[in-house]
């Protein structure tokens, strides 16, 4: 597994970073699974904060990772945020297909350059 998740349930927030060897899809149920979990233990509107750090996530991991996204439709969206974290081009790759194309879900997810940053955001989200 290719991720490392901490969870803040003072603050109903849940941080998941990649980080290599990528699983792809593996990795991204492996997150989805944890938010979901997550948000049953909170019982409450909560944020997910994905980062991407590691500039060297093959283009072919992300497009694998990504088909996992659930649809705009599905109960995963329920009292969720997402923010994401990255400055590498694949983060922002990342960024840019779940922010606008439909088949990755099409959900707003603010792109941020440092934890710092998300983590003010969600807690000025809660």
């Amino acid at each position: 597994m290719a991720m490392e998740i901490e969870k803040d349930p003072n603050e109903s927030i849940i941080i998941l970073e990649f980080t290599a060897p990528f699983g792809g899809a593996v990795d991204a149920r492996f997150g989805l699974d944890a938010v979901r979990a997550f948000k049953a233990e909170q019982g409450r509107p909560v944020v997910a904060i994905w980062t991407m750090l590691d500039e060297d996530m093959p283009f072919s991991v992300l497009v694998q990772g990504l088909a996992e996204v659930p649809a705009p439709e599905d109960e995963y969206w329920n009292d969720l945020t997402t923010y994401m974290v990255g400055t590498s081009r694949i983060a922002q790759l990342a960024a840019n297909a779940v922010n606008n194309q439909e088949q990755y879900g099409q959900q707003p997810h603010p792109m941020f350059t440092s934890m710092e940053e998300a983590l003010a955001a969600a807690r000025e989200q809660m």
